[in-house]
């Protein structure tokens, strides 16, 4: 059974337009910047604050492409076949390949679970980290 995604398509239909509006203003706001700023390109601009230089974004982005494109594309569609489909939409990407390995954890077990994996770190850390449930830092959807 396929994943729903969050919106429908009468849905997306109504905030493609808005979505891709704002996109541009955020493309156009980043170009005038990086103009105004003597950057040779938006690339530069954005990359300069993370201290990353243009050779080594594009060499990251190379082996990507070379190295974990083709095994990320030879998992998806061991995905689709493990789980009856004949075509993978980018909804699908999120399907288990076995539900075992991804049980139902109820809130209180999730907590219990993550002061379990922070018991190492010392009673300090763990007191900090129970503060999250009794101040409730964190939100929980679909309950």
């Amino acid at each position: 059974m396929r994943n729903l995604s969050v919106l429908s398509q009468k849905d997306y239909v109504s905030t493609k337009n808005t979505a891709a509006a704002a996109y541009l203003a955020q493309v156009k706001s980043e170009k005038l910047l990086a103009d105004m700023k003597g950057y040779d390109s938006v690339f530069d601009y954005l990359l300069a604050e993370q201290e990353v230089d243009r050779a080594m974004f594009d060499r990251q982005i190379d082996l990507i492409m070379k190295d974990f494109a083709p095994v990320a594309q030879r998992y998806l569609k061991h995905v689709a076949k493990v789980n009856g489909l004949e075509k993978m939409t980018f909804a699908d990407w999120k399907l288990d390949l076995d539900s075992a390995l991804n049980p139902e954890v109820s809130i209180d077990d999730a907590y219990d679970l993550v002061m379990k994996s922070v018991e190492p770190l010392g009673q300090e850390y763990c007191q900090e980290v129970a503060r999250y449930q009794e101040e409730r830092w964190v939100d929980f959807c679909c309950q």
